[in-house]
């Protein structure tokens, strides 16, 4: 006989199983909910803004957040904590709940300048400052924060992004393609994929899909999975682009696209393809210089 111990844990774990993402499997990470809130950083303004999701051609900010210097990049975590990456080189921290008179909670310097920034699977902030590494920061983030460093392979980070095995992505502007590291991170590339274009901001979407931007040319690439060294573009999404720079990919699916170019925010609907057109376009009320963009809580 099965002790009654014994047989309730088994029942919880297999409730637990029932009622997870069907799509995800013991070595993935849960699919995230649909975004709360969009959050650009706009070196137009010298602000993050902060829009209400799901976005429409009329959608405004709901807050502004100043920011001390120029926000280039930008995060927020699983419990809705922002970070923003500013010219010339810091990383600054928000505490939820974010408003208007949200300040930085501290600072700390990054090198050699700036970047795209995300959070990982392990929920520490990983950095491209444009430099010949990736800076991991373990929270809590402050000024006296020294930086772990990702450096095997690279020449100039610039994106960041993470697929559902919590495997890491790094644009490399200048080195010609985007490296693919496994977890933990401490070796080689699995292997690099060529550039494509003028490669900058990347995502990754829950079926595997691998965006890239292409702000020189107005596009951003569709690499399908499996991805490896020898992966080409699948499709590319051309329509109501002009120099897109930061993109990022939400639970809802869509595709949020820091469209600088343009001065506006475009939003795509899945599928994506060469017929896609934005199912919206985001003006920010003012001088929106978009560049990093995130979605979340």
């Amino acid at each position: 006989m099965v002790p009654r111990a014994v047989l309730k844990s088994a029942v919880a774990v297999a409730i637990l199983a029932a009622c997870s993402d069907n799509s995800t499997g013991p070595t993935l990470t849960p699919s995230p909910p649909p975004p709360s809130h969009v959050y650009v950083a706009d070196f137009g303004t010298g602000a993050v803004l902060v829009f209400a999701a799901p976005l429409t051609d009329s959608s405004l900010p709901v807050d502004t957040i100043a920011i001390p210097g120029t926000p280039i990049g930008v995060a927020v975590d699983d419990s809705g904590n922002l970070a923003v990456s500013e010219t010339p080189h810091w990383v600054l921290t928000f505490a939820r709940p974010l408003s208007s008179a949200s300040v930085p909670l501290d600072s700390a310097r990054t090198d050699p300048y700036y970047g795209f920034m995300a959070f990982g699977p392990d929920k520490k902030l990983y950095l491209g400052p444009q430099g010949p590494h990736v800076l991991v920061f373990t929270p809590p983030i402050t000024g006296a924060s020294v930086p772990d460093t990702i450096k095997d392979s690279l020449h100039t980070s610039s994106g960041i992004a993470f697929d559902r095995t919590r495997r890491l992505y790094v644009s490399d502007p200048y080195a010609g393609g985007i490296h693919v590291y496994d977890p933990p991170y401490t070796g080689a590339p699995a292997f690099t994929i060529a550039a494509i274009g003028s490669i900058d901001g990347i995502a990754l979407d829950a079926a595997g899909r691998l965006f890239q931007s292409d702000y020189l040319h107005g596009k951003i690439f569709i690499f399908s999975p499996p991805l490896s060294a020898s992966s080409l573009p699948a499709d590319s999404i051309v329509t109501g682009l002009n120099a897109p720079h930061g993109i990022a990919i939400g639970g809802d699916g869509r595709l949020y696209v820091a469209n600088n170019g343009d001065t506006n925010v475009v939003v795509f609907n899945p599928p994506f393809s060469h017929s896609s057109s934005p199912a919206a376009v985001v003006y920010g009320g003012g001088g929106l210089g978009p560049y990093g963009i995130a979605v979340g809580r």
